[in-house]
């Protein structure tokens, strides 16, 4: 039997495998830094704010300031990126866009609906792990029971993360990858900006708004659009945290059926932006890259790979099961209960930092 002919590549033919391979593996490095730069700005806010806030203004002041670090945390590594592929630290809002009222009539709601929903089903499933012996620890906000911190706790979660997390992972990870990738783009903005919060509670609605949100991007190039459909999704999730502290007793009663209510309706409410976008916007045009080059660009990239793992490992050390030896309170499953003042189904291990939204 004769032996298969090895074909022989053209320079073209090996340029453009070069493009395909440098346009993806420029952003997965870009992204990987996130590992880096997320707990370097934390640490550093860390520093600045020492200790827990003594009073309901300092409280405030603790919430709005880590926002700020933990945003420029997700957006420095692409804003490096930026200047040294383009030259440019434009924030992308200028693009021509063709969002609609619709498109912020049905996201808004869509998003905060989804995002509260599935929160509260993470936060079930964290619950039920605590009462089964494990220990889960779980980044929260700092609150005093002051309405003011509240009020601080949800606008920074919803006006100042959203902001930079959307130039980021919208305005230059798929502004680099749209036009050559097409689809492709929302997936990997939405891995990559899941991956961006690695805890149990976080990472579930994180990677289906992320998703939602760069659909619609992909489909209208609006930042503005995707920035009030973040900003919904992450105020949603706060204040739902807040009224969880605030009211816990009737947050557990209430809030189970309230879950449902608002799955459904933000689904409906999403199925519907999709469906009118399809038939009343037009598609983007045709992308450069092969369905094949962008599956071999993204899946064959050891770095989109690293991504994930590092993800995945920073979201497994967050939960741990105690020797019973060591601590009597895990001898028997059911025993155990968070030393802290939440309900045991939404109880969280309180750090010094804002709801990483």
């Amino acid at each position: 039997m004769a032996a298969k002919k090895k074909r022989f590549e053209t320079f073209a033919e090996r340029d453009r495998k070069k493009f395909v391979s440098e346009s993806f593996g420029n952003i997965f490095v870009t992204a990987c830094f996130l590992c880096l730069t997320q707990p370097l700005f934390n640490f550093i806010a860390r520093l600045l704010l020492p200790g827990s806030p003594s009073s309901a203004a300092s409280a405030c002041v603790f919430a709005v300031v880590t926002a700020i670090y933990k945003g420029l945390g997700v957006y420095m590594p692409f804003l490096i990126y930026q200047v040294a592929s383009t030259g440019r630290t434009d924030t992308c809002f200028r693009r021509v866009s063709s969002a609609r009222p619709w498109h912020y009539a049905l996201g808004i709601p869509a998003c905060a609906c989804i995002a509260a929903a599935v929160w509260y089903a993470a936060s079930v499933a964290v619950g039920a792990l605590r009462q089964s012996g494990y220990i889960v620890t779980e980044p929260a906000p700092v609150l005093t029971g002051d309405a003011s911190v509240y009020a601080a706790v949800i606008l920074s979660s919803a006006v100042i993360v959203p902001l930079f997390e959307e130039m980021a992972f919208r305005g230059v990870l798929m502004g680099s990858l749209m036009d050559k990738a097409g689809g492709w783009s929302v997936l990997i903005s939405a891995v990559v900006g899941a991956c961006a919060h690695p805890t149990f509670m976080q990472l579930p609605y994180s990677f289906i708004i992320n998703l939602i949100i760069a659909w619609l991007y992909y489909r209208t190039r609006s930042l503005w659009l995707t920035y009030a459909l973040n900003a919904a999704a992450s105020g949603a999730v706060a204040a739902a945290y807040s009224l969880s502290y605030a009211y816990p007793d009737t947050f557990a009663a209430r809030m189970p059926s309230a879950a449902v209510i608002l799955g459904i309706f933000g689904l409906l409410c999403a199925l519907a932006a999709v469906l009118l976008s399809v038939k009343f916007v037009a598609r983007p045009r045709k992308r450069d890259f092969s369905t094949r080059e962008c599956t071999k660009g993204t899946l064959l990239s050891l770095l989109f790979w690293i991504i994930i793992i590092a993800a995945g490992f920073r979201l497994f050390m967050q939960i741990y099961k105690p020797d019973p030896e060591e601590d009597p309170q895990t001898a028997e499953p059911g025993t155990y209960e968070p030393a802290d003042t939440q309900p045991s189904m939404y109880a969280f291990e309180l750090e010094d930092n804002i709801l990483d939204t």
